[in-house]
């Protein structure tokens, strides 16, 4: 209760913010910067790590080897799923279809009522903190700070471990890749967030889709991406090269 009064409702002018000495990672509690103290600047050796008996991951937390292990390795007819009442999707935890309802479904709150997360050195907000913690390494840590994550076989890096794994799942075979399955057709991708692309494209009814306008014709579109390009394209001031 303690942890969750000082997440959700004190001010960033009431906590006594805990700063990593090693880089610019800073939060609310002492947890939190052990385990990104242990994560990112110790060794192997001197972390107490929870592993996966079935592949290479391994946490710091209990919890999210338990969480891993429910989306990783059990089998779909063992999971009991949550399926979303508003549309197609459907999920193994209770708690990403809470998340999804609130992200997805919450057209109702009017922009003031959102709990939204702020970025103390931009405008940026959120409403997951993960975003938030993703868009303040992306945008704000010093360059001589990041520690970039290269992949072997193309030009592709990031600062994320995570991302480099799930990018390195796109070069392997066909017979060795974690495949992606589509539950309302025989769909699958090599990574999840193509799967959703496909959901949002192919599967999510147009009531329950959150639309990208266009602010100088008024056209829809499903993804920013594709609200871009449309922009780029047709809207863009630069002279188009024939």
């Amino acid at each position: 209760m303690k942890n969750h009064i000082l997440i959700k409702h004190a001010t960033d002018q009431e906590v006594l913010w805990l700063r990593c000495e090693e880089c610019s990672y800073k939060t609310k509690l002492k947890d939190s910067l052990k385990r990104h103290i242990i994560a990112l600047h110790k060794s192997d050796e001197e972390a107490n790590w929870f592993h996966c008996f079935n592949c290479e991951y391994r946490s710091l937390k209990k919890d999210n080897l338990r969480r891993h292990m429910l989306v990783k390795h059990t089998t779909p007819e063992a999971v009991q799923w949550f399926a979303c009442d508003k549309c197609h999707f459907q999920t193994k935890t209770k708690y990403d279809l809470y998340r999804h309802a609130k992200l997805r479904h919450s057209d109702g709150k009017i922009e003031k009522d959102i709990e939204w997360l702020k970025c103390d050195k931009c405008d940026y907000k959120a409403r997951q903190r993960c975003r938030l913690r993703q868009h303040d390494r992306d945008k704000h840590m010093p360059k001589k700070e990041v520690v970039w994550f290269q992949c072997e076989q193309c030009p592709y890096k990031t600062k994320w471990k995570y991302s480099l794994k799930c990018h390195a799942n796109l070069h392997k075979p066909d017979e060795e890749a974690e495949w992606f399955y589509c539950f309302n057709c025989e769909h699958r991708a090599k990574s999840k967030n193509n799967l959703k692309h496909h959901v949002l494209l192919k599967h999510t009814a147009p009531e329950a889709v959150r639309w990208f306008t266009c602010d100088k014709c008024q056209s829809k579109f499903k993804t920013k991406s594709y609200l871009n390009r449309h922009q780029k394209l047709l809207h863009s001031s630069k002279e188009v090269q024939i």
